[in-house]
């Protein structure tokens, strides 16, 4: 008896040690998650007063608009300080991992686009970036993008061209891009470094049904390949002298500089028709087969251990308008070929996102499809390199 004791014993001081590592493991995030108090209604006066206390803002993001919203910020809130780090989406989601793995939670707030699944499938389940709402907006935000997420706007990867020199979209279908007339005319940025080409080329893998009926309308046959259709599709650009360039705005300055009357054409985010204002005459095309292109939002998250929760919260209220959508933050992103992404708030763009064949990337797809891309992307270029 006394031995079944022992052994009964044993096994819950076993069980307890269990949990007692369970749980060390899990105190520091769980600590982090009840100090951060993400469901507080909180104002902005009473945020700012705390903020006060804290260091300067970290923000990781993949858009440069942030700069401008930082600047406005700070002279908003006379005392809070923001430093912003420009990265690639795959670049920012490997430094917050990194980050975590060190202990060493240097960023407060992602801003942060998820074509590729990286914020869905990576950074939230592993509890490296949260949705923060603030209490008074929270039923004027759009989630037509998914909900797991706050969307500050909603973007579109389409083709653009300039129509200084075009008096109408120079192309209906994506197979016209391959013909010959377009050798050398044709720029995107590298999609194994930029989701807007690569989300394009993803969504086209996935409706490759929708890929062969519009090389059928276009050809008039039948698409018998080997190969995958938009592999074809990809390989065909690429041998028909595809522009590779780093960024968008080496695209835009390619085919629509100002002064210039190029017949180029490249795949930019709408919101680049922002550069119109700057005297690009830059215009997107709305209505291509099988689709005109992908709808990325472009989100803000606060960054797991972020150590300024307060100036991230009053941040987020900042960029997002304030409660009631007008405030300055959110003027940045009311341009031309940019959809807000409150429901209270139209903006200017002249085209509703509804009346573009535009389809939302299915970014659990885009994720699962990333690798088998980047091997075949990689190959693709060996071979086509120049001896």
């Amino acid at each position: 008896m006394r031995n079944r004791k022992n052994i009964i014993l044993l096994i819950m001081s076993f069980c307890l040690l269990l949990y007692g590592c369970s749980a060390r493991e899990e105190s520091a995030m769980e600590a982090w998650v009840k100090t951060a108090d993400l469901s507080a209604e909180e104002t902005a006066k009473g945020l700012y007063e705390k903020a006060l206390d804290e260091d300067v803002l970290q923000i990781y993001t993949v858009s440069g608009r942030i700069y401008d919203v930082a600047e406005s910020f700070q002279k908003k809130y006379p005392g809070l300080l923001v430093e912003v780090t420009y990265l690639r989406s795959e670049e920012l989601t490997a430094q917050v991992v990194e980050n975590a793995e060190s202990g060493e939670y240097g960023c407060d707030l992602l801003f942060i686009t998820n074509g590729d699944g990286s914020l869905t499938e990576n950074l939230i389940p592993k509890g490296l970036a949260y949705k923060y709402v603030p209490f008074d907006m929270a039923d004027k935000i759009s989630i037509d993008g998914n909900e797991a997420y706050l969307s500050v706007l909603l973007e579109a990867a389409l083709l653009n061209y300039n129509d200084d020199y075009y008096s109408e979209p120079p192309i209906t279908n994506w197979w016209e891009l391959i013909d010959l007339k377009w050798k050398g005319k044709v720029y995107i940025t590298d999609p194994s470094r930029s989701m807007i080409s690569y989300t394009l080329f993803s969504m086209m893998d996935e409706h490759s049904e929708e890929m062969c009926q519009a090389y059928t309308d276009y050809f008039g046959e039948e698409y018998i390949g080997e190969e995958a259709v938009t592999r074809y599709f990809i390989r065909k650009l690429i041998e028909n002298d595809l522009q590779i360039v780093n960024d968008s705005d080496d695209i835009a300055n390619a085919i629509a500089a100002p002064g210039t009357q190029s017949d180029a054409v490249g795949i930019l985010n709408a919101s680049k028709m922002r550069l119109r204002e700057q005297g690009y005459p830059l215009l997107s095309c709305y209505d291509l087969e099988p689709f005109a292109g992908v709808i990325n939002p472009a989100n803000i998250m606060i960054a797991g251990g972020a150590k300024n929760i307060n100036s991230a919260k009053l941040f987020i209220r900042f960029i997002m308008g304030e409660a009631d959508g007008t405030g300055e933050g959110y003027v940045p992103f009311l341009s031309e070929g940019a959809w807000s992404a409150r429901t209270d708030v139209a903006g200017v763009a002249s085209v509703r996102l509804s009346d573009i064949s535009a389809i939302y990337t299915d970014e659990k797809y885009s994720c699962e499809y990333r690798q088998e891309f980047l091997d075949f992307w990689n190959e693709l270029l060996k071979e086509n390199m120049t001896p």
